[in-house]
C-alpha cells in the first residue's frame, strides 16, 4: 500500500519492525538500484537501536538500500550538495558547537540571529542549528532538488515523529510531496 502513513503506538509496541517490514517490502518490490529508503531519528543512540532492529529484519543485501540518519546528517547532506543555493560560498563549513558559543557569548537573541546568517551568507560556515532550517529552505524553493532527494528517497521512514521540531517537519513536509512518508510516534513520550 502506497501513501502516508503514521504509526502511533508505545515503547516496544513494535513500530520499528513496522517500518523495517515496509523498507524491506519497498526494497523487494519497487525500489530501483540507485534508490534507497530513508530512515531518519533524532540521536545516533536511537540510530544505533534501529540499526540493531534492522538486523533482525532486513539481510545485509536489502540493509545496503536502507539508509539510517539522523536529522542533522541528512539535512547537512542537503547543505554540501545545494547549500550554495543560499551562500555567497560553493563550499559550506561546519560551525563547531564550542565555537557557537563563543561567538555568541554576550549577544542577544536578534544579534546572534544575525551573526548565524551572516557567518552563513558570507563565510560559508553553518551552525547545527542552522542545518534542518537551511535544508528546508533548499527543499522548499527548488523543485528541481527536491524531485532529486524525492527520487533518491522514495520512502522516507520518521522515528520519534512526535518530537520532530517545525524546521524538520518543513524538511519532511516538501519531501513528502513525491516521496512515501511512514511517521512513528508515541504521543505519551514527547520531549
Amino acid at each position: 500500500n502506497a501513501g502516508h502513513m503514521l504509526v502511533l503506538g508505545g515503547p516496544g509496541s513494535g513500530k520499528t519492525t513496522i517500518a523495517l517490514l515496509k523498507a524491506r517490502r519497498m526494497v523487494l518490490e519497487r525500489l530501483q538500484p540507485e534508490q534507497s529508503v530513508l530512515f531518519l531519528s533524532f540521536s545516533n543512540a536511537a540510530i544505533r537501536r534501529i540499526m540493531e532492529s534492522a538486523g533482525n529484519v532486513l539481510t545485509s543485501e536489502i540493509g545496503r538500500q536502507v539508509e539510517i540518519k539522523t536529522y542533522h546528517s541528512f539535512a547537512w547532506d542537503i547543505l554540501q550538495s545545494h547549500g550554495y543555493l543560499l551562500s555567497s560560498q560553493r563550499k559550506l563549513g561546519i560551525v563547531a558547537a564550542q565555537d557557537a558559543a563563543v561567538i555568541r557569548a554576550g549577544l542577544e537573541d536578534d544579534a546572534w540571529l544575525a551573526e548565524e546568517d551572516r557567518l552563513f551568507q558570507e563565510d560559508g560556515r553553518a551552525t547545527y542549528d542552522q542545518f534542518a532550517p537551511r535544508a528546508a529552505d533548499i527543499l522548499e524553493r527548488s523543485a528541481v532538488v527536491r524531485d532529486c532527494f524525492c527520487s533518491a528517497h522514495p520512502l522516507i521512514l520518521v522515528d520519534e515523529f512526535q518530537d520532530t521540531d517545525e524546521d524538520q517537519w518543513r524538511l519532511i513536509r516538501a519531501l513528502s510531496e513525491n516521496s512515501e512518508v511512514i511517521a512513528l510516534g508515541d504521543t505519551e513520550q514527547r520531549i
